[in-house]
Formats: structure tokens, C-alpha cells, sequence
């Protein structure tokens, strides 16, 4: 979703993996890195298409 939305690809499924075993903290991992995508749509409504820079 990152590299679709024209962001520099920062999640790494390591770090979700790693966070997953040792203190299950994986969905606040992984909601962080979806906030940023939100983040950069801000002024985006709810069902309206964004262009991709696909």
C-alpha cells in the first residue's frame, strides 16, 4: 500500500514477526505504518478515488 500510495516502502514484516512472538505488539506495528498512508490522503473523503502513483 505504501509504494502504491507513492511512499517509500518503511514496513518491514520482520519487525511485525519479531513483535508477534516476543510481545504481540504486531497490530499496533502494522496500524502505525497504515496511519501514514491515511496521513498523506488527508484531505481525502471516505469512498472518494486518490490517484496512485502506480
Amino acid at each position: 500500500m505504501q509504494q502504491s500510495a507513492g511512499m517509500q516502502r518503511s514496513c518491514n514484516p520482520w519487525i511485525g514477526l519479531i513483535l508477534f512472538i516476543v510481545v504481540v505488539l504486531f497490530p499496533l506495528y502494522y496500524q502505525h505504518e497504515l496511519n501514514q498512508i491515511w496521513d498523506r490522503y488527508q484531505g481525502a473523503e471516505e469512498g472518494e478515488q486518490v490517484p496512485l502513483a502506480a
